[in-house]
């Protein structure tokens, strides 16, 4: 799959959440205060939750699960174990971001997952398609002509 053939949001959410995992240049040993603030100092939770909540609406959960850069960063961190410093950042403390969003983005997927889909008595999913067909619009000098020829 190439990267510009693919126009999924969760692939932009992607993008944009491993740039959010990036910790700030200065301050990487805690010796000096960051120079920028950090994206949860400025915006909390909330882009977050937009995110996950698009992501959700969509459908695309899975997808995301699986072709989510952080995530991949994480799983290969887990099996080497390297602890290099590239671009000037620290990989266990970016690894360490990573994980921390992951849990964000997990509470935020079951809150969301909890209100959006019905669970039955049986435990099994309750798929209800709430789609409105409407009539499209008819001028009154065209409607005679339609119900003549009904």
């Amino acid at each position: 799959m190439w990267l510009d053939e693919c126009v999924e949001f969760h692939r932009l959410w992607s993008a944009l959440q491993f740039f959010f995992c990036q910790p700030s240049l200065s301050g990487q040993e805690g010796l000096n205060p960051p120079a920028e603030p950090l994206i949860e100092a400025l915006y909390g939770d909330g882009l977050h939750w937009a995110g996950c909540s698009i992501i959700a609406v969509l459908n695309q959960y899975r997808r995301f699960e699986v072709l989510d850069f952080s995530y991949h960063l994480l799983r290969v961190h887990r099996a080497d174990g390297k602890d290099n410093v590239v671009h000037g950042i620290k990989l266990s403390r970016m690894v360490e971001r990573i994980r921390r969003f992951q849990l964000l983005n997990n509470q935020i997927f079951g809150v969301l997952n909890n209100y959006l889909n019905s669970v039955g008595e049986n435990g099994e999913e309750i798929v209800e398609e709430q789609i409105r067909e409407f009539a499209p619009p008819v001028y009154h000098s065209l409607s005679r002509s339609f119900a003549s020829n009904d």
